[in-house]
């Protein structure tokens, strides 16, 4: 069973996002995001990078609003098994881990005066002791985890 948790430990959060991105793209061309996974604890910790940026676009991890309508996720939708050891990634204490997306890869993006990107903010596993990876997906334990959304604008080519 998958624990729920709201990713704090020891007085406070233990992980936290930060998404970045320029105030406006041209349409038609790529719309690069970096996410950035900060470890706000004392501790090394692994997290399951699935359903993160740090593997990519590889399901919906992202609410897109356009000019105020949702656009719908078009990209790659991944089924799964047990993750292995190369599906974790070490944060080391107060550290962080980054990773550049193309949303116009998975997201029909278009000219709009304000689009504005959430991470859904769920990491599926987050483990403490490296030698416990890694773990089936009955013992994962999950963690909502806060961060920001970034605005920008799509102009016209």
């Amino acid at each position: 069973m998958t624990r729920q948790s709201r990713g704090e430990g020891g007085g406070g959060p233990l992980l936290r996002y930060r998404l970045a991105a320029e105030p406006g793209y041209p349409a038609g061309q790529p719309i690069l995001i970096r996410f950035t996974l900060e470890n706000m604890a004392d501790g090394d910790l692994w997290v399951l990078t699935w359903y993160t940026p740090l593997e990519g676009l590889m399901g919906r991890i992202f609410t897109v609003t356009c000019d105020g309508r949702e656009i719908l996720y078009e990209g790659m939708m991944v089924k799964r098994g047990d993750p292995g050891s190369k599906d974790y990634m070490h944060i080391s204490p107060h550290g962080s881990v980054s990773a550049v997306v193309d949303l116009s890869e998975a997201y029909p993006l278009h000219a709009c005066r304000e689009c504005r990107v959430r991470f859904r903010g769920r990491i599926h596993d987050v483990v403490r002791a490296k030698g416990t990876l890694p773990r089936k997906s009955d013992d994962h334990e999950g963690m909502d985890i806060e961060g920001n959304s970034v605005i920008f604008r799509i102009g016209e080519g």
